[in-house]
Protein backbone atom coordinates (compact mmCIF):
# COMPACT_ATOMS: atom_id res chain seq x y z
CA UNK A 1 0.00 0.00 0.00
CA UNK A 2 1.24 3.47 -0.88
CA UNK A 3 2.17 5.85 1.94
CA UNK A 4 1.72 9.59 1.56
CA UNK A 5 4.03 12.42 2.60
CA UNK A 6 2.03 13.98 5.50
CA UNK A 7 2.44 17.65 4.42
CA UNK A 8 2.29 18.02 0.63
CA UNK A 9 3.12 21.75 0.95
CA UNK A 10 6.23 21.25 3.15
CA UNK A 11 9.26 23.33 2.19
CA UNK A 12 11.58 20.35 2.08
CA UNK A 13 11.12 17.07 0.30
CA UNK A 14 13.39 15.35 2.83
CA UNK A 15 13.48 14.43 6.51
CA UNK A 16 15.81 16.82 8.42
CA UNK A 17 19.26 15.32 9.02
CA UNK A 18 20.19 14.44 12.60
CA UNK A 19 21.30 17.49 14.54
CA UNK A 20 19.52 19.91 12.18
CA UNK A 21 16.51 22.00 13.17
CA UNK A 22 13.44 19.77 13.33
CA UNK A 23 15.32 16.46 13.40
CA UNK A 24 14.56 13.61 15.77
CA UNK A 25 18.05 13.64 17.24
CA UNK A 26 18.81 16.57 19.50
CA UNK A 27 19.70 19.97 18.10
CA UNK A 28 20.79 23.40 19.40
CA UNK A 29 17.28 24.69 20.09
CA UNK A 30 16.42 21.75 22.32
CA UNK A 31 19.90 21.64 23.87
CA UNK A 32 19.42 25.20 25.14
CA UNK A 33 16.07 24.23 26.68
CA UNK A 34 17.58 21.07 28.18
CA UNK A 35 14.93 18.86 26.62
CA UNK A 36 14.81 16.11 24.01
CA UNK A 37 12.71 16.19 20.86
CA UNK A 38 10.33 13.26 20.38
CA UNK A 39 9.48 13.75 16.73
CA UNK A 40 10.40 15.34 13.43
CA UNK A 41 9.24 18.80 12.39
CA UNK A 42 8.26 19.24 8.75
CA UNK A 43 8.27 22.99 8.06
CA UNK A 44 5.51 24.38 5.86
CA UNK A 45 3.26 27.43 5.32
CA UNK A 46 0.56 28.25 7.88
CA UNK A 47 -2.68 26.50 6.96
CA UNK A 48 -1.01 23.69 4.97
CA UNK A 49 -2.97 20.46 4.72
CA UNK A 50 -1.92 17.57 6.94
CA UNK A 51 -2.82 14.25 5.34
CA UNK A 52 -2.90 10.71 6.67
CA UNK A 53 0.28 8.91 5.65
CA UNK A 54 -1.67 5.64 5.53
CA UNK A 55 -5.08 4.25 6.50
CA UNK A 56 -5.61 4.81 10.22
CA UNK A 57 -8.11 5.35 13.04
CA UNK A 58 -8.17 8.38 15.35
CA UNK A 59 -7.49 7.28 18.93
CA UNK A 60 -6.89 10.59 20.71
CA UNK A 61 -7.11 14.35 20.11
CA UNK A 62 -5.40 16.55 22.66
CA UNK A 63 -4.16 20.08 23.26
CA UNK A 64 -0.61 20.23 22.01
CA UNK A 65 1.50 22.64 24.02
CA UNK A 66 5.22 23.08 23.70
CA UNK A 67 7.77 22.41 26.41
CA UNK A 68 7.25 24.55 29.52
CA UNK A 69 10.65 26.22 29.05
CA UNK A 70 9.83 27.45 25.51
CA UNK A 71 9.01 31.09 24.91
CA UNK A 72 6.12 30.30 22.62
CA UNK A 73 2.46 29.73 23.28
CA UNK A 74 0.49 27.57 20.93
CA UNK A 75 -3.19 26.99 20.55
CA UNK A 76 -2.80 23.81 18.57
CA UNK A 77 -3.91 20.19 18.69
CA UNK A 78 -2.33 16.79 18.24
CA UNK A 79 -4.17 13.96 16.52
CA UNK A 80 -3.04 10.47 17.51
CA UNK A 81 -3.92 7.77 15.01
CA UNK A 82 -3.41 4.01 14.99
CA UNK A 83 -2.12 2.59 11.72
CA UNK A 84 -3.04 -0.84 10.41
CA UNK A 85 0.12 -2.35 11.97
CA UNK A 86 -0.89 -0.97 15.40
CA UNK A 87 1.77 1.76 15.63
CA UNK A 88 0.68 5.19 16.80
CA UNK A 89 1.39 8.29 14.70
CA UNK A 90 1.05 11.76 16.21
CA UNK A 91 0.25 14.69 13.93
CA UNK A 92 1.04 17.75 16.09
CA UNK A 93 0.64 21.53 15.58
CA UNK A 94 -2.75 21.04 13.93
CA UNK A 95 -5.62 23.52 14.05
CA UNK A 96 -9.17 22.33 13.61
CA UNK A 97 -8.72 18.55 13.37
CA UNK A 98 -11.16 17.23 10.78
CA UNK A 99 -12.02 13.90 12.43
CA UNK A 100 -13.18 12.83 15.89
CA UNK A 101 -11.95 9.94 18.03
CA UNK A 102 -12.99 6.57 16.58
CA UNK A 103 -13.20 7.79 12.99
CA UNK A 104 -11.32 6.01 10.21
CA UNK A 105 -9.14 8.12 7.90
CA UNK A 106 -8.08 6.82 4.51
CA UNK A 107 -4.50 7.36 3.32
CA UNK A 108 -4.13 10.74 1.62
CA UNK A 109 -7.20 12.30 3.27
CA UNK A 110 -6.95 15.55 5.21
CA UNK A 111 -6.41 15.16 8.97
CA UNK A 112 -6.42 18.92 9.58
CA UNK A 113 -4.46 22.08 8.80
CA UNK A 114 -1.20 23.45 10.22
CA UNK A 115 -1.69 26.03 12.98
CA UNK A 116 0.25 29.27 13.46
CA UNK A 117 2.94 29.17 16.16
CA UNK A 118 2.11 32.17 18.34
CA UNK A 119 3.11 33.86 21.57
CA UNK A 120 0.75 35.41 24.14
CA UNK A 121 -0.15 38.50 22.07
CA UNK A 122 -1.29 36.38 19.12
CA UNK A 123 1.59 37.60 16.95
CA UNK A 124 3.81 35.18 15.05
CA UNK A 125 6.96 34.54 17.08
CA UNK A 126 9.97 36.00 15.27
CA UNK A 127 12.12 33.30 13.73
CA UNK A 128 9.51 30.56 14.18
CA UNK A 129 8.10 28.74 11.23
CA UNK A 130 4.98 26.68 10.99
CA UNK A 131 5.42 22.93 11.05
CA UNK A 132 3.90 19.53 11.41
CA UNK A 133 5.36 17.80 14.46
CA UNK A 134 5.38 14.09 13.55
CA UNK A 135 5.91 11.32 16.15
CA UNK A 136 5.87 7.53 15.91
CA UNK A 137 5.26 5.01 18.72
CA UNK A 138 5.31 1.22 19.02
CA UNK A 139 2.18 -0.86 18.80
CA UNK A 140 0.04 -0.58 21.92
CA UNK A 141 1.36 2.79 23.13
CA UNK A 142 -1.25 4.72 25.10
CA UNK A 143 0.41 8.00 26.08
CA UNK A 144 2.50 10.34 23.90
CA UNK A 145 4.38 13.61 24.48
CA UNK A 146 6.21 16.11 22.29
CA UNK A 147 9.25 16.51 24.56
CA UNK A 148 10.95 15.26 27.70
CA UNK A 149 13.58 16.72 30.01
CA UNK A 150 17.17 15.54 29.76
CA UNK A 151 17.87 13.10 32.53
CA UNK A 152 14.21 12.05 32.53
CA UNK A 153 12.75 8.89 31.08
CA UNK A 154 12.24 8.61 27.34
CA UNK A 155 8.50 8.27 26.57
CA UNK A 156 7.50 4.61 26.53
CA UNK A 157 7.30 3.14 23.05
CA UNK A 158 8.86 6.12 21.25
CA UNK A 159 10.41 5.29 17.86
CA UNK A 160 12.61 7.36 15.55
CA UNK A 161 10.18 8.29 12.73
CA UNK A 162 12.95 8.96 10.18
CA UNK A 163 12.67 5.63 8.33
CA UNK A 164 8.88 5.76 8.36
CA UNK A 165 8.82 9.24 6.82
CA UNK A 166 11.47 8.33 4.27
CA UNK A 167 9.22 5.47 3.12
CA UNK A 168 6.33 7.86 2.49
CA UNK A 169 5.82 8.78 -1.13
CA UNK A 170 5.77 12.53 -1.71
CA UNK A 171 2.82 13.58 -3.86
CA UNK A 172 3.54 16.60 -6.07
Amino acid sequence: MQKFWPVPQSYSKRVPKNGKNGSFKRNDYYDKLKIWHTGIDLFCPNGSRVIAAEDCTVVRIWKFTGPPDAAQYRTTWAVNVRNGDGRIVVYGEVRRPKYMVGKRILAGRTVGRIAQVEHGRKQPLKGCRNMLHFELYRKGTKKTADWWHKGGKKPKGLLDPTGYLESCGRKK
